[in-house]
Formats: structure tokens, sequence, C-alpha cells
């Protein structure tokens, strides 16, 4: 998956920030912390898309040519997913 782009807010730049300060101060952690170094961040949201669908069940054929010994599920005579059970550790 590809990372989503970062997006960063000065602290300062919001409406809350006095509030967000005075409860920052409150905190024993954040005691002597500087209030212009706070900011907000966030992730954007996207949608996975798939890229280059051709070479992705050229590359599942080739699998199931490489394993064809094995038992496979069948629908309308086609072969779906192997069935073998993976081994336990």
């Amino acid at each position: 998956m590809p990372r989503r782009r970062k997006i960063t807010i000065r602290a300062s730049e919001l409406e809350c920030f006095e509030t967000l300060v005075r409860e920052l101060h409150q905190r024993p952690e954040f005691a002597g912390f500087d209030p212009s170094s706070l900011h907000v961040w966030t992730y954007e949201r996207y949608e996975p898309k798939l890229k280059d669908a051709d070479a992705i069940l050229r590359r599942f054929d080739y699998w199931l040519g490489v394993h064809k010994g094995e038992r496979y599920l069948m629908a309308n005579g086609s072969r779906l997913f192997n069935k073998r059970s993976w081994p336990r550790r």
C-alpha cells in the first residue's frame, strides 16, 4: 500500500489553542513544554486502487501453473484457490 500524506497544522492556528495549552499545563509531563512547538497532524484519506490488473492475473496464472499438482477449489471448471492446508507450527 502507498504511504498516506501526513497533514500537519500548527496548533497556534486553531481556535482552541488556548484551551489546549491550558489543559496541557495541568499535566505534569507537559510542565515545561513550549506551546509554540505544538502541532496537530492527520493522514489524508485515500481509496486503494488496483494497478495493472493484467500483470497480477498473469503472475497468479503462473503461480497456478507451478502448483498444478496440488488440489484446488473448482468453480465452473476453473481453478480458483489452493485448498492445501498449511503446516501448523
